[in-house]
């Protein structure tokens, strides 16, 4: 009787033990398998936030800021000077006074008003004339557009360009103008044509003022002119990217080659539909009589979307000094 005794007392505490003391297992707890989930979604959570921030930050900067600031005035002129007119040395930008010209077809045909009092920028200015001194502007003329929206985009720090010869800063007449590549006027594909100033009106083709980013290079003061040359509504360029370029072709004449006239038009944007490359005239910066161009004229060209980023493929002088006037 002692025996069974024992025997059920062992039982009871061997029970007992195993109550207070349970075997440990490898199959993981309920608790522990939902903090691993969660453990695991943090870091894909985490992961992605990263990834996405350094898509953003690819997306935001992708190009450098330049060291100018909005109010600065600036002087431009073309990085290798040619001898045009004899005077190497006014070769700055500037805003002149030529006889009135349109832009033309090669063939001759009809062309397309600037608007009352505009001329072609031209590199024929002497840099301590107000004419040649560029103020940078972050609001074009009417205060309606802000360049710095260019900053938010990773466009580069943007300006307006008003000339110093013209104190009001709302007055258009002062700033520089240019028809950009989704305005199509008698169906034709403007894949160049010119910077322009001196008038105050939007009724005509010109209506676009121009937004410019000083694309900084490895050299002190060398620059490339880059600005946004598709439309989104209205005359907004400010989120527009940077596929125009300004160039410079001193000495030649107008070469059909260098001109595209076969190119896609700004997809998304407000523009009239696609260009005919069969039926695509181009503006050309002529003179009156319509044989030769102006010397030293600012060409404003088309970039297509592969021709984005230097080095650029087009036979003029794309590099430009810029400095603090």
């Amino acid at each position: 009787m002692s025996d069974k005794s024992s025997e059920l007392q062992n039982l009871l505490i061997q029970q007992l033990l195993a109550e207070n003391n349970p075997a440990k297992t490898t199959e993981p707890s309920s608790f522990g398998t939902v903090g691993v989930i969660i453990l695991i979604s943090v870091i894909i959570i985490i992961g992605g936030v990263v990834i996405y921030y350094i898509y953003l930050q690819n997306l935001v900067k992708p190009y450098p800021l330049s060291p100018f600031k909005d109010g600065q005035t600036v002087v431009i002129r073309p990085a290798i000077l040619s001898d045009v007119n004899g005077n190497i040395e006014n070769q700055y930008l500037a805003q002149v006074k030529p006889p009135d010209f349109t832009y033309s077809y090669p063939d001759g045909g009809k062309g397309v008003y600037m608007g009352s009092g505009s001329s072609a920028l031209q590199f024929i200015g002497n840099k301590n004339d107000a004419t040649s001194q560029w103020i940078l502007e972050q609001h074009n003329a009417d205060g309606t557009l802000d360049a710095n929206q260019s900053l938010q985009y990773g466009l580069g720090n943007r300006f307006f360009l008003r000339n110093k010869s013209n104190p009001d800063v709302s007055d258009l007449a002062g700033r520089v103008r240019f028809q950009a590549t989704t305005q199509q006027a008698y169906v034709l594909c403007p894949s160049v044509t010119s910077a322009v100033i001196g008038s105050n009106d939007y009724a005509n083709w010109y209506n676009t003022e121009l937004v410019i980013y000083f694309y900084p290079t490895n050299y002190k003061d060398i620059y490339y002119l880059l600005f946004p040359n598709c439309v989104y509504t209205g005359d907004d360029t400010t989120t527009s990217p940077n596929n125009g370029l300004a160039t410079i072709r001193p000495f030649s004449k107008y070469i059909p080659s260098s001109f595209i006239n076969n190119y896609s038009t700004c997809t998304g944007y407000d523009s009239d539909p696609p260009c005919d490359p069969n039926n695509s005239g181009l503006f050309v910066p002529y003179t009156g009589n319509g044989t030769e161009l102006y010397n030293n004229i600012m060409l404003m060209n088309y970039l297509p979307p592969l021709s984005l980023l230097p080095p650029y493929p087009n036979p003029n002088v794309t590099l430009f000094k810029v400095t603090l006037a």
